[in-house]
């Protein structure tokens, strides 16, 4: 079973299933054992304590950064689908020549958004 929760390095770009960690002592008391004691999750690949949740592609299945208000698609997917979205709009030009790229790409884009809700 894979894991339900994977991370993504905001500077390397690693998915890891956990988070390595650092650990820092703060201080010496008289017997010689830290004071305190500071845990620090970071990448295991580079060290950055700055990642954040990945999250899965909803059509190729791979973990990707995160991305915050769009598809919950991989940048590949994305590009794939786009493509063949720019593909779809020409051949609508093509039996339609009067229609003009923004309308066409606006009445695809608005079919595609039926689509999603059902």
């Amino acid at each position: 079973m894979s894991k339900s929760i994977m991370y993504c390095c905001g500077s390397c770009g690693a998915i890891f299933e956990e988070p390595g960690a650092i650990q820092d002592e703060m201080g010496v008391n008289e017997k010689g054992t830290p004071r305190c004691v500071i845990i620090t999750e970071v990448c295991p690949e580079c060290g950055s304590g700055y990642f954040s949740e990945a999250e899965r592609c909803p059509v190729c299945g791979r973990w990707h950064k995160e991305n915050r208000g769009l598809s919950a698609m991989c940048d590949d997917c994305r590009d794939h689908i786009d493509t063949g979205v720019d593909e779809l709009i020409c051949w609508i030009r093509e039996k339609n020549p009067k229609l003009d790229y923004e309308s066409a790409k606006k009445m695809v884009h608005l079919r595609l958004s039926d689509l999603i809700e059902i």
